[in-house]
């Protein structure tokens, strides 16, 4: 069983502003149903579970490639009481996400998804790990994070990778493969 309790989108855009935006939502316990209108952000989350839990290949693609430019690259806002449209450049993305399991442990997740770290071939290599704390979003900064790895192979049997943390965590035994041959 896992359960989350929080989840917080943090974006820092460029200078000469260089504010942080996003949003930050507590979930109850039970079921959480997430409304609004159009454009307003629905999909955006439901995106940000899946990507921050190193989902997003069920979204069809990998790494910070599943998520919108608007959580990456660009987004826009407007000035209130004007209709004056701003484009923000961002320098910095990242997820957080609290989950708590069926022992009560709580842990808080946190995921590049732009570190303004690409490599050569313009890849983010923040977005392939994850930084564990065990502890609430709020006490953070008093524990010392974990690094687990995505999209290595061995991720769901080596102690490092990521699946294999979740997989423990909310108390579940994956099989075993015994042959991962492509032919």
């Amino acid at each position: 069983m896992i359960r989350i309790n929080r989840l917080r989108l943090e974006i820092q855009t460029t200078l000469p502003q260089r504010e942080i935006f996003g949003f930050d939502i507590p979930f109850g316990n039970g079921l959480n149903i997430i409304a609004g209108e159009n454009t307003k952000g629905k999909s955006t989350i439901g995106t940000s579970i899946y990507y921050a839990l190193g989902m997003e290949e069920l979204l069809g693609a990998k790494n910070e490639k599943a998520l919108g430019k608007a959580l990456k690259n660009e987004f826009e806002t407007s000035i209130p009481g004007s209709e004056i449209v701003e484009i923000r450049q961002i320098m910095y993305s990242t997820i957080f996400i609290e989950l708590s399991n069926e022992k009560n442990e709580i842990v808080t997740l946190r995921r590049a998804i732009n570190s303004g770290n690409k490599d050569q071939n313009g890849s983010d290599v923040g977005t392939k790990r994850i930084f564990v704390f065990n502890s609430s979003f709020e006490k953070m900064t008093e524990s010392s994070p974990r690094t687990l790895f995505l999209r290595n192979e061995n991720n769901n049997s080596d102690e490092h990778g990521f699946y294999f943390w979740l997989a423990k965590y909310i108390g579940i035994e994956l099989p075993e493969v015994t042959n991962t041959s492509k032919a």
